[in-house]
């Protein structure tokens, strides 16, 4: 997934930007690109609102395109993962979609698991993704959005990469605003992607040698090839078109309903 700090108090939200790839999540390993300048945040200047992004690189790109007035239709419903725990399998959905509202400094979870969400004793400081726990661990200490994400990065496997940031009060941020074209990215995991092991995510790999050793990375990396090869990368939802999940009604209706109160525009 990723990890994203919003500091309401400190009026900052910081986020890594490694890309990962998907299907590894029960596996021991897990292949990455650190250096897509990818953003997980957007501003949109004329509602003053920051949306963050975590877990599911298509899903994301649907909701930007939407909200960047690329495309008229509605933003993707995030698919549903499964991960076993000793034994246990869990499901979850696999993305996590914020908003802060700039005006009135408040966040709103728009869509994603909530046990994947951590909040500080004073609902200041949101914490989101799979390093969430070690963000807040340093973020509890430092206050420090920046510092919690690099800590988070060191602990988890899939966080890392650039730290981006938006500063609230003054706009100052590094964020690049590029487009990034999925099926490139897909592409480019056997190029120039890494692996690490979760017994060691300190020891880095270069992904299309360990996939001589490795059968199962080679699988890993032949599917990426295969998605990158058939999806269209125009497309609104840059996947598969048989895994594309439908909006539960109740869901669709609750995240319309607090959408046309943040930009009622884009309803007319």
């Amino acid at each position: 997934m990723t990890t994203i700090v919003i500091d309401l108090n400190s009026k900052i939200i910081a986020a890594d930007s490694r890309t990962s790839a998907d299907g590894c999540d029960n596996d021991e390993f897990l292949i990455f690109i650190d250096d897509r300048n990818e953003d997980k945040i957007l501003y949109l200047k004329k509602y003053g609102l920051i949306f963050c992004f975590a877990g599911h690189g298509p899903t994301d790109i649907s909701w930007k395109k939407w909200l960047r007035n690329e495309t008229e239709c509605f933003p993707a419903y995030p698919p549903k993962k499964k991960k076993t725990v000793d034994g246990i399998t869990l499901e979850y959905i696999g993305a996590i979609i914020a908003v802060v509202d700039l005006n009135k400094l408040n966040c709103k979870i728009i869509l994603g698991d909530e046990k994947l969400i951590n909040y500080s004793i004073n609902n200041d400081a949101i914490f989101i993704g799979t390093g969430r726990r070690f963000a807040q661990e340093e973020w509890e200490e430092s206050h420090d959005a920046i510092k919690s994400i690099k800590f988070a990065s060191e602990k988890d496997i899939k966080t890392g990469g650039e730290i981006k940031y938006f500063k609230f009060d003054n706009y100052d941020n590094n964020l690049s605003q590029i487009r990034i074209n999925h099926c490139e990215t897909r592409r480019l995991f056997r190029e120039e992607g890494r692996v690490v092991y979760k017994k060691n995510i300190n020891i880095e790999i270069t992904a299309s040698i360990e996939a001589n050793r490795n059968p199962k990375i080679e699988e890993r990396l032949s599917k990426q090839d295969d998605l990158a090869a058939t999806m269209d990368p125009n497309s609104d939802y840059p996947t598969s078109a048989s895994t594309k999940p439908v909006w539960p009604e109740c869901e669709k209706v609750r995240v319309e309903k607090l959408l046309r109160r943040l930009m009622p525009d884009k309803f007319q």
